[in-house]
């Protein structure tokens, strides 16, 4: 589970981390570098089964959990939903299995909302889907200066997320 969102790389070859550098958002990079550690050192602390499969993308092993009473809204010790790991590791087919079980606007311990790891990834086909359930792309987060998943797409550089998030692109 650790470190796979971090390294992935968009179409021009950068990854969030990478961006974040690029665009002097210091206090982002430096989020996302604590995330990686706490990934590391602490991924199984407080979490729940369904958490590390939605987290691992295991599609059918999150299915048959939420068949059997997996709670899609408990928290690990991160404050984080199951819906949180899959969109923060990109796991589309695991994110629509529980997106219309879980508060898109649910936010984790350090102010993140599944839209601001999606925004934050750049990635487009999870941004799509929770804009369709109503994520706010203006909810602030609590830290990182109360960046929103918008102000996080513009500060990426993430034109297409910008103009989907109804965005000006030349903000960009």
């Amino acid at each position: 589970m650790s470190g796979q969102w971090l390294h992935m790389m968009d179409a021009q070859g950068l990854t969030p981390l990478d961006r974040a550098f690029d665009s002097g958002h210091m206090a982002v990079a430096e989020m996302m570098l604590r995330q990686e550690l706490m990934d590391q050192s602490e991924s199984l602390k407080g979490s729940t089964p369904l958490h590390r499969a939605a987290a691992l993308g295991l599609t059918e092993a999150v299915r048959s959990l939420l068949n059997f009473g997996g709670q899609p809204m408990s928290r690990d010790f991160q404050g984080e939903t199951a819906l949180h790991k899959a969109v923060r590791q990109g796991h589309k087919a695991v994110a629509t299995l529980l997106v219309d079980r879980c508060d898109v606007n649910a936010k984790s311990s350090d102010g993140m909302t599944a839209l601001h790891w999606a925004c934050l990834n750049g990635n487009q086909e999870l941004v799509e889907l929770l804009l369709a359930r109503q994520a706010d792309p203006c909810l602030r987060n609590d830290y990182l200066d109360g960046l929103t998943p918008v102000d996080m797409a513009v500060s990426m550089k993430y034109r297409d997320l910008v103009e989907t998030l109804g965005a000006r692109p030349s903000l960009v």
